[in-house]
């Protein structure tokens, strides 16, 4: 195209970025709801006890630790008066943060920027993470793990040096204990065990590698202390006595993060193909020596075999929740920098060419359709939150606008919790609400 071809690639995927940018964060403005929702009053349990700061960072909500993640809140509440739409703004700027190193990362190793770059945007900061951003906020859950993953990955680009090994092993630290990113901790000491065996015959390094495979285990070990075994479903039980549908649960994840948000037979062959196609490239980067990808696929495998493990028996449908899909972006940026910098002629145009329509009817066609109900969801909350303030009645409240914000209130003691906010003006009754 001769009108592109005058503007360099940078401006183009400046553009994007920034449009799809302000996109996101207009669209949380818009829906986000100052008002602690479901698990919110679980894992802020830490919260409402004032709990330290290494317990905090430790807290286990369900199968994982809050970590970082739990610290970042914790001073974000303390700025904000726990206000959950302040937490939505960083969630959607930890996203869009997220969204420059992989951009960065594709920099690094491509040497060079090509207009398709622009697509990164589209695969990070896509509305279809609504749940992610203001649905219950969870900053450990999902934001601040992709960072590390991707950070983890930028320093795995660099040339080995004491300082690039001693950032990949903080961040595997780090990753280790919040959210998900224990998915990085998992695969960590394979990575540094394959690392030392490539250097093993240098010396100078051998100490240093060997010392980075102690510390991910030692990581691993921290993590499992004291850990409680909180199935994330009732129905769980290892192995599931219909293991078919650990396959059928796989398809529907990738179905979900391909935009197609649907539990019905097609969606999910459409998702095992693409799973499949996955697989492949994953030994096609190693025979290429494309680590830093084998490692984006890695994570993205790790979290999708975990998920199916402890979710499968729940059904299909629950692959398809919102907020998993972040955990996914990893392989998705590995098929389009592969893609890019790998593949060569019909493959390569199809690659892209594939993605390029995946993502726009994703982001323009599909998310409108199947997430139309949020807008009206989230204000229903906010209805909630005003009835509350006026009659202090939960009960009540959630009889009139139909929304629960817990699904049982005695087990949490979200009366107590309620008067809680009250007494010190936070969340649903903080000035600002």
């Amino acid at each position: 195209m001769p009108i592109l071809r005058r503007i360099s690639p940078p401006w183009v995927i400046g553009l994007v970025f920034a449009l799809l940018s302000v996109r996101l964060f207009s669209y949380v403005a818009e829906h986000s709801v100052n008002l602690l929702f479901w698990d919110h009053w679980d894992f802020y349990e830490a919260y409402f006890n004032n709990t330290g700061l290494v317990d905090l960072f430790r807290w286990q909500h369900g199968p994982h630790r809050q970590g970082l993640g739990g610290l970042v809140m914790k001073a974000i509440d303390s700025l904000s008066g726990w206000d959950t739409r302040v937490e939505s703004f960083a969630c959607t700027g930890f996203f869009v943060f997220s969204a420059g190193l992989a951009l960065w990362l594709k920099r690094r190793l491509s040497g060079r920027w090509h207009y398709t770059d622009a697509l990164i945007a589209l695969i990070f900061l896509r509305i279809s993470i609504w749940e992610a951003l203001f649905g219950t906020v969870n900053l450990a859950h999902g934001a601040i793990p992709l960072m590390l993953v991707l950070i983890f990955a930028l320093a795995l680009s660099y040339p080995a040096s004491v300082g690039r090994q001693m950032v990949l092993v903080v961040v595997d630290g780090l990753a280790t204990f919040t959210g998900f990113g224990i998915c990085l901790g998992l695969i960590g000491p394979v990575i540094f065990s394959a690392q030392f065996w490539y250097a093993r015959k240098d010396p100078r390094s051998g100490w240093l590698l060997a010392g980075s495979v102690v510390a991910s285990l030692l990581f691993l070990g921290l993590f499992f202390t004291n850990y409680r075994s909180i199935p994330s479903a009732e129905c769980f039980v290892f192995p599931d006595p219909k293991p078919w549908r650990y396959v059928l649960f796989l398809g529907g994840q990738m179905a979900s993060a391909i935009g197609v948000y649907n539990h019905r037979a097609i969606p999910i062959v459409i998702g095992l193909i693409v799973a499949s196609f996955l697989v492949r490239l994953f030994t096609r980067t190693i025979q290429n020596k494309a680590f830093v990808l084998t490692f984006l696929l890695a994570y993205a495998a790790a979290f999708s075999v975990n998920l199916a493990i402890g979710r499968a028996c729940i059904g299909v449908g629950a692959a398809l929740t919102s907020r998993y899909i972040p955990f996914l972006m990893p392989a998705i940026l590995a098929l389009y920098c592969y893609g890019v910098m790998h593949a060569e002629g019909h493959l390569k145009t199809r690659l892209l060419w594939g993605l390029l329509v995946m993502l726009v009817v994703n982001d323009f066609v599909t998310t409108p359709i199947f997430f139309r109900r949020v807008p009206g969801m989230m204000a229903k909350r906010a209805e909630w939150a005003e009835c509350y303030r006026q009659k202090e009645n939960i009960d009540a409240c959630s009889k009139e606008t139909g929304v629960d914000v817990y699904p049982a209130p005695p087990v949490t003691h979200l009366n107590e919790k309620l008067q809680f906010l009250k007494e010190h003006r936070l969340n649903l009754f903080h000035s600002k609400s």
